[in-house]
């Protein structure tokens, strides 16, 4: 996702027509339940700092990664909580929407009904963690519903907005 900036570091390595509009809030303790958060708080109070320091810093960090391998110009970073950004994006104006946000019900559905009229016609819209992340134990058995690393809420919200625009969707997953 954008969190360690990864995802975003490859498609931009990858992909070098793409522009990347990033948002996150660069902050811990926004949902406890959510690994990332409970790894950033971690590393804000090992630091000893504010939240909003420690914000200021991760996001400084991020962007000097994109500055290091020169790909600055293609990075923007709202650092923001997501459905507070979604006013900084025209109607009909994004190509690809990777949801990487709350990993609860609430949290998915709120970030698809905010930046559904974001996107172009013909546009891609990918959730992550539809699965249980890739190193967990129980990933691959019947009770992923019940795990620890698993986030049953960004399902539930994707196939229930999805099937509120007549969509369906479909599973594209490497292995």
């Amino acid at each position: 996702g954008t969190a360690f900036g990864m995802t975003t570091d490859y498609v931009l390595s990858e992909l070098p027509n793409v522009i990347a509009d990033v948002v996150d809030p660069c902050q811990g303790d926004y949902d406890m339940s959510d690994n990332t958060a409970r790894v950033l708080s971690r590393y804000r109070r090992n630091g000893n700092m504010s939240g909003t320091t420690f914000s200021h810093a991760w996001a400084s960090a991020l962007v000097r990664q994109q500055l290091q391998q020169q790909r600055a110009c293609r990075y923007h970073l709202y650092r923001r909580r997501s459905t507070e950004s979604a006013v900084y994006f025209s109607n009909a104006s994004i190509d690809v929407l990777f949801v990487d946000g709350l990993h609860t019900y609430d949290g998915v559905m709120n970030d698809l009904i905010s930046y559904w009229p974001k996107l172009k016609a013909q546009s891609l819209l990918i959730l992550n963690d539809w699965k249980a992340v890739w190193n967990c134990p129980c990933r691959h058995n019947r009770i992923e519903g019940r795990c620890h690393c698993a986030f049953p809420g960004v399902k539930k919200a994707g196939c229930e907005f999805l099937a509120t625009k007549g969509l369906s969707t479909r599973i594209i997953e490497e292995g």
